[in-house]
This record gives C-alpha cells, structure tokens and sequence, in this order.
C-alpha cells in the first residue's frame, strides 16, 4: 500500500511538471520578484537578455533592432520639444555614447512587466559601469538608475517603443 501512495504521488508531480512552472525562473528578474509566466513573458524577458547583452558589447546594430520604428523619446522632458527624437534619431544618441565609451558592463534587473493586449511596460533598474574617453584620458564610472521600457507588439515580436 505504501508504494502505490509514493508512485501516486510521483506521478502527480510529474503531471503538475509537465504543465510548465506558474512563475518565472530568469537571472533578469529580481530576487524578490515573482511574475507569472506566459509566452509574452518570456518573449520580453528574451528581449531584455538581448539588449543587455547588446549594450555590453556595445553592438549598436544589435540594439537598434530592438527598437520600433514607431519609437519616441521626449527624454523626460514635457514642456520642452529641442530634445525629442523618434526612431532616425536613436543610432545617432546611441553613437554619440559609443564614441565616448571604450568599454560598458551592465546588469538589468527587472522589477515587473504588465502587458495589456499589444502593448507592455517593463520597469527595471540597471547598474552600469563604463570606461570612458574625456580628451586623452579614460576613467571609469558606475551608476545605477531605474528605467522603463514601453514596448508594442509587431509582426517580428515585442519591440521598444519608448525608454532608450
């Protein structure tokens, strides 16, 4: 009787297994986050893998791909336009940074993710530590800042739409 109990048992977890973990496993989420998982989930959780990484090897193409043309940008400022830019500006900000920058580490950690319909917001705080050109000399500089992406469904996927 005993080992029909284990084997009914060992089979109900390997049922609820094969369902798929209700909650994400990822190393961009934070420690204390739990976001229930889905394909929409993941596929945002995939792009925020693919920009971290993009700008730690300072691939600008890379970045730029994630990166909707519908994309714009007020740059936190709302009384003032000199200082907006859509998708035609986003490689010419990221390449002003670039030709100051001779190396970038960064570490993403995602705090939450809401989608609604074709639309998502991921709200995530990043450390950056870069080396960087003034002149002739290099010095390092770290900071860490909160930030959220604004991303919109495509025919390719999720893709930025607003946050750079």
């Amino acid at each position: 009787m005993r080992k029909k109990g284990v084997l009914t048992i060992g089979i109900g977890c390997l049922a609820l297994s094969a369902c798929g973990a209700p909650w994400v496993e990822s190393p961009m989420l934070a420690s204390d986050v739990r976001i229930r998982s889905s394909e929409d989930i993941e596929a945002i959780l995939g792009l925020m893998q693919q920009y971290e990484h993009a700008v730690e090897s300072m691939d600008l193409e890379s970045v730029r791909r994630l990166v909707s043309i519908d994309y714009y940008e007020n740059a936190g400022t709302t009384d003032a336009t000199t200082d907006d830019y859509g998708f035609g500006g986003v490689l010419p900000m990221l390449e002003a940074v670039r030709d100051h920058v001779e190396e970038a580490r960064i570490d993403v950690e995602v705090h939450d993710i809401v989608v609604a319909e074709n639309r998502a917001e991921v709200l995530f705080d990043f450390g950056i530590t870069m080396l960087y050109r003034v002149g002739e000399s290099s010095r390092w500089e770290t900071n860490r800042d909160v930030a959220r992406f604004q991303l919109q469904r495509e025919e390719t996927g999720w893709m930025i739409v607003s946050g750079l």
